[in-house]
């Protein structure tokens, strides 16, 4: 007699799954499970790991969270040397730390430090968070937070991962299988060439999702922001690591990003409060009307001063070079040379340079002067809209008032619906959480370089778009950042 039906069965499902577990071990020992943040968690993934042990250095580190491998650091073993790690965006990615390295070696008396720099494009303070709890695991002396602009570059990404996530039981089965090394295999061999995909920091329109924003939503992206700064500091507390909380530089002569009328105004309040707008900015001077534009790809960026485009004499005059103060007396402008710049970035730097010096004709004050009773007439209609308080600070500016052009360009920033750059409401977080949690230190990067600056208005003289600074100007700040680490005044005599 012939073996049951339910024991055939069974020998079939104990010899397939005998099988699939010698598939499972040499997809795992072939290397199926790199712990990487993977590329469908976008660097969301609390389990994934930023830092790994160096196979060819017992006791060190390398990193796996850049696009390329080149990009990597391997970190040593910890020395005797003060080991200092800075943490944020792509700002942060900027710091050079050897200028760090350096400047705080000489301002310290010659004690050695080590700066490791874990700065990430496109960071925000929540993956900075998951990426900071692991990093501790390095052992540092002290960690620097410079982080504020990207909240709603990340929370662009963190929407778009949702969208291409699967939902319901489907997702909880792709989780599971997940965890078995041979899906692993199967879906690294037939996923799209990395290369072919969109990297974290690559610009995904993040801001057209954000259009329509309430402002009540944008303070709730900033009530996030400050619990993960609080995250970040009890964790360094916990481990007796010194903290150090940076408020970041950002360029008040960037408009904002969304500024649409809020959704429950009255359909009347509404058109006249656009009509009001439209109308200003007609009447502002033609010459100046360019600086009006707010469109993300009129702007000036980061590449307009590398491109080139225009042919200078010799002895061409810089187009904005405004005096700064302190230690950037005789530094700025920081920018790159002028005959790599783009038409644009000229073009838009000579427009700022003429109104911040005040080269504005008398009818053109006049025209000014119109423009800006027509905003405050839209804004009385519908009030704190970011983009008709930015214009507003045109005109200031165009009227030879530069206190008042101050204030509409931070009460802009503070009211951007989906800001890419720090401003009063991210800054004021930084210094809210540094001075609730004992034994945290405030670096307030935008204090000091608004002090520097003329009237209190940084401009392109040290930024290069809307949050990032030039080159030059990354370097400037290290020895600003190590001096403060230091103990000392950055603008101190000694100190420069």
């Amino acid at each position: 007699m012939g073996p049951s039906r339910a024991t055939t069965l069974f020998r079939v499902a104990l010899t397939t799954a005998a099988f699939y577990g010698l598939i499972e071990l040499f997809a795992a020992l072939g290397g199926a499970h790199s712990g990487a943040p993977g590329r469908e968690a976008r660097g969301f993934d609390p389990a994934a790991r930023y830092l790994v042990a160096d196979p060819e250095r017992p006791g060190g580190w390398r990193t796996q969270m850049f696009p390329s491998e080149s990009e990597e650091r391997r970190i040593p073993p910890k020395g005797s040397a003060r080991r200092v790690l800075l943490f944020g965006g792509s700002n942060t990615q900027g710091f050079p730390p050897h200028i760090l390295e350096e400047r705080l070696e000489l301002a310290t008396g010659g004690v050695d430090h080590e700066v490791i720099n874990l700065g990430r494009r496109g960071y925000g303070s929540e993956r900075v968070a998951i990426l900071f709890e692991q990093a501790l695991d390095l052992e540092p002396d002290v960690v620097v937070i410079y982080s504020g602009h990207n909240e709603f570059v990340e929370a662009g990404f963190r929407a778009e991962l949702a969208e291409t996530k699967p939902a319901g039981p489907l997702a909880s089965a792709a989780a599971v299988a997940r965890h078995l090394a041979l899906f692993r295999w199967l879906e690294e061999g037939l996923a799209p060439d990395p290369a072919a995909a969109p990297r974290p920091e690559a610009w995904q329109g993040e801001f057209e999702r954000f259009a329509g924003l309430g402002y009540d939503e944008t303070l709730a992206r900033f009530e996030r922001y400050r619990d993960n700064l609080r995250h970040m500091v009890e964790s360094a507390r916990g481990r007796g690591i010194e903290t150090v909380l940076a408020t970041v530089v950002w360029n008040p002569l960037s408009p904002p990003f969304a500024s649409k009328l809020p959704a429950d105004v009255d359909g009347e309040l509404r058109a006249r409060a656009r009509t009001l707008h439209v109308d200003g900015i007609a009447q502002l001077p033609a010459r100046f009307r360019p600086l009006a534009r707010d469109r993300a790809d009129l702007r000036v960026h980061g590449t307009d001063f590398q491109r080139r485009e225009r042919e200078l004499p010799a002895d061409a005059e810089p187009p904005l070079a405004r005096a700064y103060g302190g230690r950037l007396a005789e530094r700025s402008p920081l920018w790159p040379p002028l005959e790599r710049w783009s038409e644009r970035a000229h073009t838009t730097l000579s427009l700022w340079g003429e109104l911040l010096a005040g080269q504005v004709e008398e009818d053109e004050r006049a025209a000014f002067a119109r423009a800006d009773e027509l905003f405050a007439a839209s804004l009385a209609a519908v009030p704190d809209v970011p983009l008709v308080l930015f214009h507003r600070g045109l005109c200031a500016l165009g009227l030879s008032d530069p206190s008042r052009a101050k204030q509409h360009f931070a009460d802009a920033a503070r009211l951007d619906r989906a800001p890419r750059k720090g401003s009063p409401l991210s800054n004021g977080i930084v210094r809210e959480v540094a001075g609730s949690a004992q034994g945290v230190k405030l670096f307030d990067a935008e204090a000091l370089y608004e002090a520097r600056a003329p009237d209190g208005i940084v401009g392109f003289e040290l930024m290069a778009d809307e949050c990032h600074l030039h080159v030059l100007g990354y370097g400037a700040l290290m020895y600003d950042l190590a001096d403060f680490l230091a103990g000392r005044d950055p603008d101190s005599e000694g100190a420069r």
